[in-house]
């Protein structure tokens, strides 16, 4: 369980993470999102959980193309495999960030190593989800991260 302030008044409400609230709903709804995997599986899926939230929706099969794509739709965040061929999701993100984006990047993988979460952060994504990825975190995640980077002006550029 955690504390998440969104109730009338300010007071807090516990909530478990079998939860989405109103509010993610709406933090996300008409928002784009990049999706970059390799694995046709995982877009789906990825399509699926944020296209039921309202947002819209554009994959890259690879990180070259995520770089490509990116540059073309700057979107609202990206989610970023980390195990590609050719151009991985670290050195995709590094282009990214080096492009001059700003706005949230969340690692996927199938590595559950808490050394891979320190050298996601440190190589400039966000956060990090292990797969399989847990629904309701990773929107709780996108959600936070959004919200976070709409306050800090021109995450876009």
């Amino acid at each position: 369980m955690f504390e998440r302030n969104d109730s009338f008044g300010g007071q807090k409400q516990e909530r478990s993470q079998e939860d989405v609230s109103f509010s993610d709903f709406l933090e996300l709804h008409g928002k784009c999102a990049l999706v970059v995997d390799d694995s046709p599986d995982n877009r789906l899926l990825m399509v699926r959980i944020l296209s039921w939230l309202g947002m819209e929706v554009e994959f890259a099969e690879d990180g070259q193309e995520g770089i490509e794509k990116c540059r073309e739709l700057q979107p609202d965040m990206i989610l970023m495999d980390l195990m590609m061929p050719g151009v991985d999701g670290f050195q995709a993100t590094e282009q990214i960030r080096a492009s001059g984006y700003h706005g949230p990047i969340i690692a996927l993988t199938a590595w559950v190593d808490p050394e891979i979460r320190k050298r996601c952060l440190k190589r400039g994504f966000d956060d990090y989800q292990a797969k399989p990825v847990n629904r309701v975190r990773l929107i709780h995640s996108i959600s936070q991260l959004i919200a976070s980077s709409e306050g800090n002006a021109g995450s876009m550029h």
